[in-house]
């Protein structure tokens, strides 16, 4: 697909790239969530302990994102003095800009799942820092290789989100 690739063609490229990663997280997370029960204990504190320490997991994305852009900088001249705007770097600064965002509500949304989660639940949590993990890397990948491409790493990290915030706002308010 060209740059120049009509509105359409673009449009019907990135809904495939939507309903083939909405089928992967399903399986992806039903995989993962039996393989990570959690803890047994039904205390508020273990819980938590949990949450922070699989919370680790996705901030480990954004370091390995923040060393490669610092590992770049001293290599070429259209960097070194800190140019953002450098082509060399935008669209990975770009990339680790949406990480961090996505990290950030994928961490609170995990430390307030751990404190709401019924027995059995707490498999969720290392499920969802692990796909955290696939689908960044596919978003940094596919970006990085063209920005039509990032679509499917995208929702694979913002549609769990939207699940796990919503989940979270659900049984905090109303259930």
């Amino acid at each position: 697909m060209t740059e120049a690739a009509p509105l359409r063609t673009q449009q019907l490229w990135i809904g495939g790239q939507i309903v083939a990663s909405v089928l992967c997280q399903v399986v992806l997370f039903l995989w993962l969530s039996g393989r990570f029960p959690g803890p047994v204990e039904t205390e508020l504190a273990a819980r938590l302990a949990f949450g922070v320490q699989w919370s680790l997991v996705p901030v480990l994305v954004l370091l390995a994102m923040i060393l490669a852009i610092a590992g770049t900088r001293p290599l070429f001249a259209d960097v070194i003095d800190g140019n953002d705007r450098a082509d060399r770097l935008a669209v990975h600064i770009r990339i680790q800009r949406n990480t961090l965002e996505q990290g950030m509500l994928l961490i609170v949304g995990l430390l307030v799942f751990a404190t709401l989660a019924r027995p059995g639940e707490l498999g969720a949590i290392p499920a969802l820092a692990v796909m955290f993990v696939v689908f960044r890397l596919c978003f940094w990948i596919g970006y990085a290789i063209r920005p039509h491409f990032r679509t499917f790493g995208f929702v694979g990290t913002f549609y769990p989100n939207i699940a796990l915030l919503g989940t979270c706002a659900y049984r905090l308010w109303l259930g």
